[in-house]
């Protein structure tokens, strides 16, 4: 008879502490079965009955069988129970393949290759290219893997219809300094306080006086210098023609509205050919077009790759085929794919390949130096100007 003096804490405390001991002698009691069933009528009543197999399933799962032997009677080690095997599985050998070799231009090659014993593949083609030392056959343009002929790991598995791609380094004692060489100058944004415009907060090399952009332009005028087309320079670089020594070129990055503003009519007014390197999807296009003049040049900063982490800029991150849509839309946009500038300087073989797919000609860092018959096309020094500098310290810095 149930005591009613009982407070209904003590009633209840009693109850509950039995259903926590019935719990995990529920599963002992069904492993227990499982096992007496497996005597009685074989292991095949255990596999194949979904009430017996569940039990023994959770058991294993939550890893209340550790080794010996299973509900069904299989020997297990503490390994098989967790899920894990002993056995390391064997990776599928690479085998024989019919694959096209892309050497870049139009050197094209398809042959079939065999890997041999020492983790590699046999006779892969060594092609030669006037000017570059070769540095292997990769999976992809870009971020694949590198294919190896020598015994130095295992091989890449192919496959009939891949296509490998060569990588490959421009050698230095092609270029030719005992010519004047070539200054290429890098300027950003422009002001003038006089016609409203805030001082800026911090120079940073990068903003400079209206004024004093001008008497740079017109002290090189006066000096004599010429200023080259794009064209012209590619040529020059590629040993194809000379250039007079007191030449120069005189870019500015990133297209805010100062470029346009102060550094064009600049431009106009001495007859000096500068480029504006365009950040293009913040540009209209019928706007930007009418600037391009006999002086006036319009080249890429990209479409929408100024930007970007860790040490590098989104034209280095995104996919390839991503990358040189940007590129792709940024010359429409310009009208020119002659010369872009890398979004700050950086520059690896990812911007490399995606410039080159593009159709870009010429591509520039933000290192110091002069340009030089002979260097790589993909990877041109530029030289940053800086600011508060009289036109005649500039020259003898610059230009000399």
């Amino acid at each position: 008879m149930r005591n009613n003096t009982q407070s209904r804490e003590e009633r209840y405390r009693p109850r509950f502490r039995k259903r926590r001991v019935i719990v995990p002698a529920f599963f002992i009691a069904a492993l227990l079965l499982a096992g007496q069933l497996h005597d009685m009528y074989g292991p095949s009543f255990v596999t194949e009955n979904p009430v017996v197999r569940a039990f023994a399933s959770d058991s294993l799962a939550s890893g209340e069988i550790a080794s010996g032997e299973t509900a069904s009677g299989t020997a297990v080690s503490a390994n098989t129970a967790s899920g894990a095997t002993d056995e390391k599985p064997k990776e599928k050998a690479p085998r024989a393949a019919e694959v096209t070799f892309y050497a870049g231009d139009d050197s094209v090659e398809t042959k079939t290759i065999y890997p041999n014993d020492q983790g590699g593949y046999s006779a892969l083609p060594k092609p030669e290219k006037e000017g570059y030392e070769f540095k292997g056959w990769y999976t992809e343009r870009v971020y694949g893997e590198r294919v190896s002929q020598k015994p130095d790991g295992e091989a890449v598995p192919l496959h009939d219809g891949d296509t490998l791609y060569a990588t490959w380094e421009k050698t230095s004692t092609d270029v030719d300094e005992s010519v004047a060489g070539l200054p290429v100058l890098m300027y950003h944004w422009f002001y003038d306080t006089e016609k409203g415009d805030p001082q800026p907060k911090s120079l940073l090399n990068n903003w400079m006086k209206a004024s004093e952009f001008d008497n740079e332009m017109s002290g090189l005028k006066d000096a004599g210098y010429y200023f080259p087309s794009w064209d012209e320079v590619y040529a020059y670089v590629r040993g194809e023609i000379d250039l007079p020594d007191k030449s120069i070129v005189i870019t500015a990055d990133d297209g805010k509205e100062s470029f346009y503003k102060y550094a064009i009519p600049v431009f106009e007014k001495y007859g000096v050919r500068g480029t504006g390197f365009i950040i293009a999807h913040k540009v209209d296009e019928k706007k930007v077009r009418k600037y391009v003049s006999n002086n006036v040049s319009l080249q890429s900063h990209t479409w929408d790759m100024h930007g970007g982490y860790g040490g590098k800029s989104f034209l280095q991150m995104w996919p390839l085929d991503e990358a040189v849509a940007d590129l792709e839309k940024a010359s429409d946009v310009l009208g020119s794919s002659d010369a872009l500038a890398y979004p700050f300087g950086y520059c690896d073989e990812a911007a490399m390949s995606a410039c080159e797919a593009a159709g870009i000609k010429m591509a520039f860092l933000t290192t110091g130096g002069k340009v030089y018959p002979g260097m790589e096309p993909l990877r041109l020094p530029r030289v940053r100007i800086s600011s508060s500098q009289s036109a005649d310290a500039f020259l003898a810095a610059y230009c000399g």
